[in-house]
C-alpha cells in the first residue's frame, strides 16, 4: 500500500484534467472510487492549508484521525472552512461510495439506493442549471459526476484561498496583560473593585 500523503494544491490543478477524463471514461465503480477519492485528497489540502505548518498537522492528516473521507469533511465543516450544503454532499459521496465498496455484487448507478442517493446531491445542480440540462432528465451518473467536479473545484478554489499559518514562537499568540485584565473585570457575577 502506498504511503499517504497531502498533495499541494498546484499538483491537484494539474491533476484535474486527468480527473475529468477519469469520471468521463471510468467504469460506474470508477467513477465513483476515483470522484470519491479525489475529494478526499481535496479535503486533505484544504485542512493542509488551514493548520499550523509542522510535523503535528501533517501526521493529522496522513496518519492520524484525519485520515478519513468524513473526519475530514466533519472537521472541514466544523472550521467553517466549507458550507452545510458541500459537507452535507460530501458524507452522500461517501456513503455512495461506501454502498459500491461493500455490496457483494457488482453495482451500478442505475441501483435504486445508488439513483436516491445521487438525487440528494446538491452541488451539481447550479451547474445544470448553468448547462441547461433538465433536471428531471439529468441521469445519476450525471449527477454524481457534475457534483465532484463542483465540489473538487470549490474545494480548490478554497485552499488557493487559505494561507497555511507558521507556528507562533509567543507563549501566549494574541494575549496580553491589557486584554486579560479587561477580561477579567467584565466576567457576568463579579463585582468590581473597590476603590
Amino acid at each position: 500500500m502506498r504511503k499517504r500523503t497531502i498533495i499541494p494544491i498546484e499538483g491537484l490543478t494539474k491533476e484535474t484534467q486527468n480527473l475529468f477524463d477519469s469520471l468521463e471514461e471510468e467504469t460506474d465503480l470508477g467513477v465513483v472510487v476515483i470522484g470519491a477519492a479525489f475529494l478526499d485528497v481535496c479535503l486533505g489540502t484544504l485542512l493542509s492549508h488551514f493548520f499550523l505548518e509542522g510535523n503535528i498537522s501533517d501526521a493529522l492528516l496522513v496518519k492520524g484521525p484525519l485520515n478519513e473521507f468524513v473526519a475530514r469533511a466533519k472537521v472541514a465543516y466544523a472550521l467553517g472552512l466549507i458550507s452545510k450544503i458541500a459537507f452535507q454532499d460530501l458524507v452522500c459521496i461517501a456513503e455512495i461510495r461506501n454502498t459500491f465498496a461493500h455490496h457483494h455484487l457488482a453495482l451500478s448507478f442505475d441501483f435504486t439506493d445508488i439513483r436516491d442517493l445521487c438525487k440528494k446531491l446538491q452541488c451539481g445542480k447550479d451547474m445544470t442549471n448553468a448547462l441547461a440540462f433538465d433536471q428531471y432528465l439529468l441521469l445519476p451518473r450525471t449527477q454524481f459526476t457534475l457534483s465532484v467536479v463542483a465540489l473538487a473545484s470549490r474545494l480548490m478554489v478554497d485552499c488557493l484561498g487559505t494561507k497555511r499559518r507558521p507556528v507562533s514562537t509567543e507563549l501566549f499568540q494574541s494575549f496580553s496583560r491589557e486584554r486579560a485584565l479587561a477580561t477579567r473585570s467584565t466576567r457576568p457575577g463579579r463585582r468590581p473593585k473597590r476603590s
